[in-house]
Protein backbone atom coordinates (compact mmCIF):
# COMPACT_ATOMS: atom_id res chain seq x y z
CA UNK A 1 0.00 0.00 0.00
CA UNK A 2 1.08 3.65 0.03
CA UNK A 3 2.46 3.99 3.46
CA UNK A 4 4.58 0.76 2.73
CA UNK A 5 5.93 2.26 -0.29
CA UNK A 6 6.49 5.88 1.18
CA UNK A 7 8.04 3.76 4.19
CA UNK A 8 10.41 1.82 1.29
CA UNK A 9 11.60 5.13 -0.26
CA UNK A 10 12.29 6.74 2.82
CA UNK A 11 14.77 3.85 3.77
CA UNK A 12 16.34 3.99 0.36
CA UNK A 13 16.97 7.63 0.76
CA UNK A 14 18.06 7.21 3.88
CA UNK A 15 20.50 4.62 2.35
CA UNK A 16 21.66 6.34 -0.41
CA UNK A 17 22.59 8.94 2.25
CA UNK A 18 24.47 7.15 4.23
CA UNK A 19 26.26 5.65 0.75
CA UNK A 20 27.22 8.94 -0.39
CA UNK A 21 28.15 10.18 3.48
CA UNK A 22 30.84 7.00 3.22
CA UNK A 23 31.61 7.92 -0.37
CA UNK A 24 32.92 11.29 0.51
CA UNK A 25 34.36 10.54 4.12
CA UNK A 26 36.65 7.68 2.70
CA UNK A 27 40.20 9.21 2.83
CA UNK A 28 41.11 6.99 -0.01
CA UNK A 29 40.18 8.59 -3.87
CA UNK A 30 37.10 6.66 -5.20
CA UNK A 31 36.44 7.45 -8.52
CA UNK A 32 34.18 5.77 -11.01
CA UNK A 33 35.24 6.01 -14.90
CA UNK A 34 33.12 4.85 -17.95
CA UNK A 35 34.51 3.82 -21.37
CA UNK A 36 34.74 6.34 -23.79
CA UNK A 37 34.76 4.20 -27.76
CA UNK A 38 34.99 5.13 -30.84
CA UNK A 39 32.20 4.06 -33.50
CA UNK A 40 33.56 0.85 -33.98
CA UNK A 41 33.78 0.21 -30.11
CA UNK A 42 37.67 0.38 -30.02
CA UNK A 43 38.13 2.01 -26.18
CA UNK A 44 39.60 5.58 -26.95
CA UNK A 45 39.23 6.85 -23.19
CA UNK A 46 37.55 7.11 -20.45
CA UNK A 47 35.38 9.33 -18.87
CA UNK A 48 34.64 10.20 -15.18
CA UNK A 49 31.09 9.65 -13.53
CA UNK A 50 31.42 10.20 -10.28
CA UNK A 51 34.53 11.19 -7.66
CA UNK A 52 34.66 11.68 -3.84
CA UNK A 53 36.03 14.47 -2.00
CA UNK A 54 39.61 12.74 -1.59
CA UNK A 55 39.84 12.40 -5.41
CA UNK A 56 38.86 16.00 -5.78
CA UNK A 57 42.26 16.72 -3.87
CA UNK A 58 44.33 14.14 -5.84
CA UNK A 59 43.08 15.35 -9.64
CA UNK A 60 43.04 19.11 -7.88
CA UNK A 61 39.92 19.59 -9.09
CA UNK A 62 36.34 20.18 -7.34
CA UNK A 63 34.58 18.47 -10.41
CA UNK A 64 35.66 16.46 -12.90
CA UNK A 65 32.07 14.42 -14.24
CA UNK A 66 32.04 14.41 -17.99
CA UNK A 67 35.87 15.01 -18.36
CA UNK A 68 38.16 12.33 -20.25
CA UNK A 69 41.18 10.72 -17.94
CA UNK A 70 43.86 11.85 -20.75
CA UNK A 71 42.60 15.30 -21.40
CA UNK A 72 42.95 15.97 -17.57
CA UNK A 73 45.74 13.37 -17.17
CA UNK A 74 47.90 13.07 -20.13
CA UNK A 75 50.71 10.88 -17.93
CA UNK A 76 48.13 7.97 -17.30
CA UNK A 77 48.66 7.46 -20.92
CA UNK A 78 52.76 6.74 -20.36
CA UNK A 79 52.77 5.60 -16.71
CA UNK A 80 50.57 2.25 -17.51
CA UNK A 81 47.59 3.27 -15.74
CA UNK A 82 45.81 3.99 -18.78
CA UNK A 83 46.85 0.17 -20.05
CA UNK A 84 46.12 -1.35 -16.72
CA UNK A 85 42.61 0.58 -16.72
CA UNK A 86 42.21 -1.04 -20.35
CA UNK A 87 43.45 -4.56 -19.26
CA UNK A 88 40.06 -4.32 -15.93
CA UNK A 89 37.45 -3.73 -18.88
CA UNK A 90 38.57 -6.01 -21.54
CA UNK A 91 39.13 -9.04 -19.26
CA UNK A 92 36.37 -8.09 -16.87
CA UNK A 93 39.28 -8.77 -13.99
CA UNK A 94 40.32 -6.76 -10.78
CA UNK A 95 44.06 -5.04 -10.80
CA UNK A 96 45.92 -4.09 -7.70
CA UNK A 97 49.44 -1.99 -8.91
CA UNK A 98 51.50 0.45 -7.02
CA UNK A 99 52.27 3.71 -8.59
CA UNK A 100 54.96 7.18 -7.79
CA UNK A 101 52.38 10.37 -8.98
CA UNK A 102 53.57 13.85 -8.56
CA UNK A 103 50.84 15.39 -6.02
CA UNK A 104 51.21 18.89 -5.19
CA UNK A 105 54.74 19.52 -6.15
CA UNK A 106 55.98 16.25 -4.71
CA UNK A 107 56.57 12.72 -5.82
CA UNK A 108 53.46 10.44 -3.66
CA UNK A 109 53.68 6.59 -3.67
CA UNK A 110 49.63 4.79 -4.74
CA UNK A 111 48.31 1.74 -4.15
CA UNK A 112 45.71 1.53 -6.92
CA UNK A 113 42.48 -0.97 -7.12
CA UNK A 114 40.64 -1.07 -9.95
CA UNK A 115 37.61 -3.43 -10.69
CA UNK A 116 34.80 -3.68 -13.14
CA UNK A 117 31.94 -1.64 -13.05
CA UNK A 118 29.49 -2.08 -16.34
CA UNK A 119 31.05 -0.51 -19.11
CA UNK A 120 33.97 1.07 -17.21
CA UNK A 121 35.65 0.74 -13.95
CA UNK A 122 35.68 1.47 -10.07
CA UNK A 123 39.08 2.90 -8.84
CA UNK A 124 40.53 3.92 -5.49
CA UNK A 125 44.05 5.25 -5.00
CA UNK A 126 45.99 4.49 -1.58
CA UNK A 127 48.37 6.95 -0.40
CA UNK A 128 51.37 4.27 0.95
CA UNK A 129 54.18 7.43 0.50
CA UNK A 130 55.17 6.73 4.37
CA UNK A 131 54.48 2.97 4.43
CA UNK A 132 57.26 3.08 1.58
CA UNK A 133 59.70 5.69 3.09
CA UNK A 134 59.35 3.14 6.17
CA UNK A 135 60.16 0.51 4.06
CA UNK A 136 63.04 2.39 2.08
CA UNK A 137 65.02 3.21 5.82
CA UNK A 138 64.43 -0.01 6.79
CA UNK A 139 66.22 -1.32 4.09
CA UNK A 140 69.20 1.41 4.61
CA UNK A 141 69.49 0.38 8.14
CA UNK A 142 69.77 -3.36 7.43
CA UNK A 143 72.62 -2.72 4.62
CA UNK A 144 74.05 -0.34 7.19
CA UNK A 145 74.20 -3.05 9.67
CA UNK A 146 75.35 -5.95 7.49
CA UNK A 147 78.02 -3.48 5.93
CA UNK A 148 79.10 -2.18 9.75
CA UNK A 149 79.05 -6.35 10.29
CA UNK A 150 81.06 -7.28 7.04
CA UNK A 151 83.81 -4.56 7.91
CA UNK A 152 84.10 -6.16 11.26
CA UNK A 153 84.69 -9.34 10.35
CA UNK A 154 86.85 -8.13 7.52
CA UNK A 155 89.13 -6.19 10.01
CA UNK A 156 88.85 -9.28 12.22
CA UNK A 157 90.44 -11.68 9.35
CA UNK A 158 93.27 -9.00 8.41
CA UNK A 159 94.19 -8.61 11.67
CA UNK A 160 94.65 -12.02 12.27
CA UNK A 161 95.93 -12.71 8.97
CA UNK A 162 98.77 -10.17 9.64
CA UNK A 163 99.66 -11.71 13.09
CA UNK A 164 99.79 -15.24 11.24
CA UNK A 165 102.15 -13.25 8.40
CA UNK A 166 104.44 -12.09 11.19
CA UNK A 167 104.73 -15.39 12.65
CA UNK A 168 106.03 -16.96 9.06
CA UNK A 169 108.10 -13.86 8.53
CA UNK A 170 109.82 -13.57 11.88
CA UNK A 171 109.36 -16.83 12.88
CA UNK A 172 109.49 -19.61 10.70
CA UNK A 173 111.51 -17.54 7.74
CA UNK A 174 114.07 -16.56 10.08
CA UNK A 175 114.60 -19.89 11.85
CA UNK A 176 114.93 -21.39 8.24
CA UNK A 177 117.06 -18.77 6.87
CA UNK A 178 119.32 -19.93 10.46
CA UNK A 179 118.68 -23.39 9.33
CA UNK A 180 120.44 -23.27 5.57
CA UNK A 181 123.38 -21.11 6.96
CA UNK A 182 124.13 -24.07 9.21
CA UNK A 183 123.58 -26.53 6.19
CA UNK A 184 126.05 -24.68 4.46
CA UNK A 185 128.93 -25.16 6.86
CA UNK A 186 127.91 -28.88 6.77
CA UNK A 187 130.48 -31.03 6.29
CA UNK A 188 128.77 -33.31 4.19
CA UNK A 189 129.36 -33.71 0.25
CA UNK A 190 128.88 -30.60 -2.17
CA UNK A 191 126.01 -32.27 -3.35
CA UNK A 192 124.21 -33.03 -0.31
CA UNK A 193 124.42 -29.74 0.64
CA UNK A 194 123.58 -27.63 -2.10
CA UNK A 195 120.33 -30.14 -2.31
CA UNK A 196 119.49 -29.01 1.33
CA UNK A 197 120.47 -25.81 0.85
CA UNK A 198 117.91 -25.70 -2.03
CA UNK A 199 115.27 -27.09 -0.73
CA UNK A 200 115.55 -24.41 2.50
CA UNK A 201 116.00 -21.59 -0.06
CA UNK A 202 112.47 -23.18 -1.45
CA UNK A 203 110.75 -23.02 1.74
CA UNK A 204 112.00 -19.59 2.48
CA UNK A 205 110.42 -18.36 -0.93
CA UNK A 206 107.28 -20.17 -0.24
CA UNK A 207 106.97 -18.62 3.24
CA UNK A 208 107.52 -14.75 2.13
CA UNK A 209 105.22 -15.51 -1.10
CA UNK A 210 102.49 -16.86 1.60
CA UNK A 211 103.58 -13.76 3.96
CA UNK A 212 102.59 -11.46 0.92
CA UNK A 213 99.37 -13.10 0.16
CA UNK A 214 98.21 -13.45 3.65
CA UNK A 215 99.25 -9.31 4.55
CA UNK A 216 98.64 -6.78 1.55
CA UNK A 217 101.48 -4.47 2.17
CA UNK A 218 101.22 -3.09 -1.28
CA UNK A 219 97.54 -2.17 -0.68
CA UNK A 220 98.66 -0.17 2.73
CA UNK A 221 101.33 1.23 1.48
CA UNK A 222 100.57 2.51 -2.45
CA UNK A 223 97.13 2.00 -2.50
CA UNK A 224 94.74 0.21 -4.57
CA UNK A 225 95.76 0.17 -7.88
CA UNK A 226 98.94 -0.66 -7.60
CA UNK A 227 97.87 -4.00 -5.43
CA UNK A 228 95.50 -4.83 -8.06
CA UNK A 229 98.59 -4.87 -10.60
CA UNK A 230 100.80 -6.70 -7.94
CA UNK A 231 98.27 -9.37 -8.85
CA UNK A 232 98.95 -9.64 -12.08
CA UNK A 233 102.55 -10.06 -12.00
CA UNK A 234 102.60 -12.69 -9.29
CA UNK A 235 100.00 -14.67 -10.81
CA UNK A 236 101.94 -14.85 -14.34
CA UNK A 237 103.97 -17.46 -15.30
CA UNK A 238 105.58 -19.19 -17.96
CA UNK A 239 102.36 -20.77 -18.87
CA UNK A 240 100.13 -17.91 -17.72
CA UNK A 241 100.39 -14.53 -19.47
CA UNK A 242 97.90 -12.45 -16.29
CA UNK A 243 97.35 -8.78 -17.51
CA UNK A 244 96.04 -6.19 -15.24
CA UNK A 245 94.26 -3.28 -16.77
CA UNK A 246 93.40 -0.52 -13.83
CA UNK A 247 91.62 2.65 -14.27
CA UNK A 248 90.74 4.18 -10.82
CA UNK A 249 89.78 7.84 -10.56
CA UNK A 250 87.10 7.77 -7.55
CA UNK A 251 86.09 11.32 -5.86
CA UNK A 252 85.33 11.22 -3.16
CA UNK A 253 87.93 8.36 -2.23
CA UNK A 254 87.15 4.67 -1.91
CA UNK A 255 86.30 3.60 1.99
CA UNK A 256 89.34 1.40 3.14
CA UNK A 257 87.08 -1.74 3.77
CA UNK A 258 85.50 -1.54 0.58
CA UNK A 259 89.33 -1.19 -1.58
CA UNK A 260 90.29 -4.19 0.86
CA UNK A 261 87.36 -6.27 0.01
CA UNK A 262 87.78 -5.33 -3.99
CA UNK A 263 91.50 -6.58 -3.36
CA UNK A 264 90.51 -9.73 -1.64
CA UNK A 265 88.07 -10.56 -4.42
CA UNK A 266 90.45 -9.93 -7.19
CA UNK A 267 93.11 -12.10 -5.28
CA UNK A 268 90.70 -14.97 -4.79
CA UNK A 269 89.22 -14.91 -8.96
CA UNK A 270 92.74 -14.75 -10.18
CA UNK A 271 93.66 -17.65 -7.43
CA UNK A 272 90.72 -20.02 -9.06
CA UNK A 273 92.02 -18.80 -12.62
CA UNK A 274 95.41 -20.13 -11.61
CA UNK A 275 94.06 -23.31 -9.86
CA UNK A 276 91.07 -24.21 -12.11
CA UNK A 277 91.02 -22.44 -15.34
CA UNK A 278 94.53 -24.06 -17.26
CA UNK A 279 94.24 -20.75 -19.27
CA UNK A 280 97.09 -19.34 -20.95
CA UNK A 281 95.69 -15.69 -21.08
CA UNK A 282 93.83 -13.79 -18.04
CA UNK A 283 92.69 -10.53 -17.39
CA UNK A 284 92.21 -8.45 -14.46
CA UNK A 285 89.90 -4.88 -15.34
CA UNK A 286 88.99 -2.54 -12.62
CA UNK A 287 87.53 0.65 -13.04
CA UNK A 288 85.42 3.16 -11.50
CA UNK A 289 82.03 4.58 -13.24
CA UNK A 290 79.83 7.66 -11.34
CA UNK A 291 78.62 5.55 -8.74
CA UNK A 292 80.19 1.99 -9.25
CA UNK A 293 83.05 0.19 -9.34
CA UNK A 294 83.45 -2.59 -11.95
CA UNK A 295 86.01 -5.59 -11.46
CA UNK A 296 85.97 -7.94 -15.02
CA UNK A 297 88.14 -11.36 -14.84
CA UNK A 298 88.56 -13.27 -18.00
CA UNK A 299 90.37 -16.33 -19.10
CA UNK A 300 90.33 -18.68 -22.00
CA UNK A 301 90.66 -21.65 -20.14
CA UNK A 302 88.47 -24.91 -19.86
CA UNK A 303 85.78 -23.47 -18.98
CA UNK A 304 82.53 -24.98 -17.09
CA UNK A 305 79.06 -25.86 -18.51
CA UNK A 306 76.94 -25.32 -15.51
CA UNK A 307 78.96 -26.88 -12.50
CA UNK A 308 82.10 -25.13 -11.83
CA UNK A 309 85.31 -27.16 -10.67
CA UNK A 310 84.61 -27.93 -6.67
CA UNK A 311 87.29 -25.79 -5.01
CA UNK A 312 86.09 -22.92 -7.87
CA UNK A 313 82.62 -23.52 -6.77
CA UNK A 314 83.36 -22.30 -2.76
CA UNK A 315 85.35 -19.55 -3.71
CA UNK A 316 82.59 -18.16 -6.21
CA UNK A 317 80.13 -19.00 -3.18
CA UNK A 318 82.17 -16.80 -0.96
CA UNK A 319 82.68 -14.31 -3.47
CA UNK A 320 79.18 -13.95 -4.29
CA UNK A 321 78.66 -13.74 -0.62
CA UNK A 322 81.07 -10.69 -0.01
CA UNK A 323 79.58 -8.87 -3.06
CA UNK A 324 76.36 -9.29 -2.10
CA UNK A 325 76.92 -8.12 2.08
CA UNK A 326 78.60 -4.68 -0.32
CA UNK A 327 75.36 -4.13 -2.10
CA UNK A 328 77.03 -5.33 -5.57
CA UNK A 329 75.78 -7.36 -8.28
CA UNK A 330 77.85 -10.82 -9.76
CA UNK A 331 77.42 -11.92 -13.05
CA UNK A 332 79.44 -15.51 -14.36
CA UNK A 333 79.80 -16.68 -17.67
CA UNK A 334 81.04 -20.02 -18.71
CA UNK A 335 81.37 -21.78 -22.13
CA UNK A 336 83.37 -24.93 -22.32
CA UNK A 337 86.67 -24.48 -24.19
CA UNK A 338 86.21 -20.89 -24.20
CA UNK A 339 87.07 -19.84 -21.20
CA UNK A 340 85.18 -17.96 -18.50
CA UNK A 341 84.67 -14.50 -17.27
CA UNK A 342 83.19 -12.68 -13.66
CA UNK A 343 81.82 -9.37 -13.36
CA UNK A 344 81.18 -8.13 -10.22
CA UNK A 345 79.78 -4.07 -9.58
CA UNK A 346 80.34 -2.16 -6.31
CA UNK A 347 78.40 0.49 -5.80
CA UNK A 348 80.13 3.18 -3.97
CA UNK A 349 79.35 5.38 -1.48
CA UNK A 350 78.75 9.31 -1.51
CA UNK A 351 80.61 11.94 0.27
CA UNK A 352 77.59 12.39 2.71
CA UNK A 353 77.68 8.54 3.45
CA UNK A 354 81.49 8.27 4.14
CA UNK A 355 80.77 11.29 6.89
Amino acid sequence: DITDRKQMEQDLRASKELLEAVFHATLDSVQVLQCVRDAAGVLLDFEWLLTNEAAHRLLQRLDVRGRRLLEEAPAMRTNGVLEQFRRVVEQQQPVNFELLYPKEGRETWYHIAAAPFGDGLVVTWHEITARKQATAELLHLQRAQQQALFNAVLEAQETERQRMADTLHNGVGQTLYAAKLQVDQLGAGPETRLRASALLTDAIRQIRTLSHELTPTVLVEFGLAAALSDIGRAFSSRGLRFQCFIDLDAEPPLPQPLELAIYRIAQELAQNVVKHARASEASLAVETVPGFVLLRVEDNGVGFASTPAPGAGIGLRTIRDRVALLGGTIDVGSTPAFGTYVRIRFPTPSASEQV
